[in-house]
């Protein structure tokens, strides 16, 4: 007596947890593009309050990854939760802290090229209303100048 039997399929995962999958997905995504927004130039990252203001992108950041991370299967928490490590510890160290130029030494910014065009060229200036302001990533400021 012979059986004639099929090749096997693959399993497919059941449909909720692709669903699950798929939510973790856009956690992570949306966790990034927060991050991302964290390390736009603004007034507010001032020196003396860079962390205060950075915080809450970083804890809403955090919270949607680990969120991420438990939401997808379990052979991509490792490369979900690695990844995000990574990208907290680079929006954390990225982020710009912003000093402001003060009218009185705005010339000697300006010595041989005006403050706008440098800040075209890529230099770390940005104007808000009036005011120019210098803006480097935190880790620049902490440990060069």
């Amino acid at each position: 007596m012979s059986s004639l039997s099929s090749p096997s399929k693959p399993s497919l995962p059941p449909p909720r947890r692709l669903g699950l999958g798929a939510v973790g997905a856009v956690l992570f995504l949306a966790a990034t593009a927060i991050l991302a927004s964290g390390v736009q130039p603004t007034p507010r990252f001032s020196l003396e309050r860079h962390w205060h203001e950075f915080a809450p992108f970083a804890l809403v950041g955090g919270i949607l990854m680990a969120g991420a991370c438990a939401l997808v299967r379990s052979r991509y928490r490792v490369p979900f939760g690695v990844a995000s490590i990574v990208l907290l510890a680079v929006a954390a160290l990225a982020h710009p802290v912003c000093v402001l130029i003060p009218k009185a030494e705005r010339p000697s910014f300006e010595t041989v090229i005006p403050l706008r065009e440098r800040a075209l060229r890529g230099e770390p200036f940005c104007r808000f209303g009036d005011d120019w302001y210098q803006c480097k990533s935190f880790i620049s400021r902490a440990f060069f100048f």
